[in-house]
This record gives structure tokens, C-alpha cells and sequence, in this order.
């Protein structure tokens, strides 16, 4: 049985799409959860607590297919690059990727290229960690149309280095979580509906350090398990 990378049956499922002439193109949303473990996950059987802390992913899970057996490397940075690329990580390295490394061949096309070629517009807000060595590394010079993110693997949630397309923005110091999901929202709003688009939402959180956001209820408010 041929073992499909999740880029593999993402283009895999967009050729199928496309066989119609009169067939509408999806709009691609995804979510890209860093270093969260299966037993944090809310539709986990028997996992109650973790149900109170991911109430709005259970609830896209229960509307959709959660894949049991479908695994990814246990590094985060393997795996962002298996997911643009395409390739499994015997190729590109099983290594986590440093901001001056050239893990992903520049020969190589990525999926937002891809998708690029058969009209989609591509938007990239959040954490990088897949190397880059060259401004050819870099998201806007690879099909996408828009990124704004941090290209590291691990930093504070307020005051990592920040870039937007090919130049690093400064004095921006808000909360990641909060940052790129306003980015996203604001990046739809202006989006033409004509077009479609693939959204790539790689979070920082929950990656170490575990920075909370401003103004957060202690864990003991948040979950009355921990006042026992």
C-alpha cells in the first residue's frame, strides 16, 4: 500500500476536484497545531479534562473525520517541511531546521506553488522553522502570496523576531496566538471570493515557552479540576 504524504493527498484531492470543467475549486484551510500530543486533544476518548481547554477543535473534529492511525514526524520542523514539500523526511533530514539552514532544495516545488499554477491565492501567518539559508527560502518567493511570521522553532510569544514577506517588521509585540489569527481573518476579509485560496495557520502555541496570553485566567479559573 503506497503511503501518501499529507501534501501528497492534499494535491491528490485537488486533481480530483478539478476533473469537472464546471467543478468549484475548495477554498483550503489549514491548521497547523505545533507540538500538541494526542492525549491534549478534547475528542480523545476518555479525556475530559483536555475537553475543556478545546472545546472549538472537538467541535470541528466532531463535524469532520479524525484520522486515527495518520501520523506525522515527532520533530515539528520535519514535519512543516513534509507538508510543503511533499517529500518525506528521509529526504530533507529528520533534523530540526535552524534560520540560516537549506533543508528544503531549492529545486524542489512546494505546494503552494502548486497551487498557485492552477489559481489559487496563498496566505501564510505564523511559525516557519523549515530553514532559510536564501531569500529564495523565504514563503513569498515559494507561491505564497502573503506571509507574515516568525522563522525560528522557539521563542517568546511577544517578542520573537518577526517577518512580513521578505523584511523584518519592528516594535510589534503582540501575542502570537492573537496576531496571526487576526492576520488570517483580516487576510479573508479582502479576499476575492472569485478566487480560491489556501490558508496555511502553522500556530506557535502550544510550543515551549508556554507563554501565556495577556490577561489570562490562572489555571485553577479555567478549569475547576485543578481547584481539587
Amino acid at each position: 500500500m503506497k503511503c501518501l504524504t499529507p501534501a501528497t493527498l492534499l494535491c491528490s484531492l485537488l486533481a480530483t476536484s478539478l476533473t469537472g470543467i464546471e467543478a468549484r475549486v475548495p477554498n483550503i484551510l489549514f491548521l497547523l497545531q505545533d507540538d500538541m500530543g494526542s492525549f491534549d486533544l478534547g475528542w480523545t476518548e476518555g479525556n475530559a479534562e483536555a475537553l475543556m481547554v478545546s472545546g472549538n477543535l472537538t467541535a470541528l473534529a466532531n463535524e469532520g473525520v479524525v484520522l486515527k492511525k495518520h501520523y506525522v514526524h515527532w520533530h515539528c520542523s520535519p514535519t512543516r517541511r513534509t507538508l510543503l514539500s511533499g517529500r518525506l523526511p528521509i529526504h530533507h533530514s529528520e533534523l530540526l531546521s535552524g534560520t540560516d539552514t537549506d533543508d528544503l532544495d531549492l529545486r524542489w516545488t512546494w505546494l503552494s506553488d502548486k497551487l498557485k499554477a492552477v489559481g489559487y491565492a496563498n496566505y501564510w501567518f505564523g511559525k516557519g522553522h523549515t530553514g532559510y539559508k536564501s531569500w529564495h527560502h523565504m514563503p513569498i518567493n515559494n507561491g505564497f502570496d502573503q506571509h507574515f511570521g516568525f522563522l525560528g522553532g522557539s521563542g517568546s510569544y511577544t517578542k520573537e523576531p518577526r517577518w512580513e514577506d521578505t523584511a523584518p517588521v519592528s516594535n510589534n509585540t503582540e501575542y502570537s496566538t492573537d496576531l496571526f489569527g487576526q492576520l488570517a481573518l483580516k487576510a479573508l476579509g479582502a479576499h476575492d471570493p472569485a478566487v480560491p485560496f489556501f490558508l496555511y495557520l502553522p500556530w506557535q502555541a502550544v510550543h515551549t515557552p508556554y507563554d501565556v496570553p495577556p490577561q489570562a485566567p490562572s489555571r485553577r479559573e479555567q478549569n475547576p479540576l485543578h481547584a481539587l
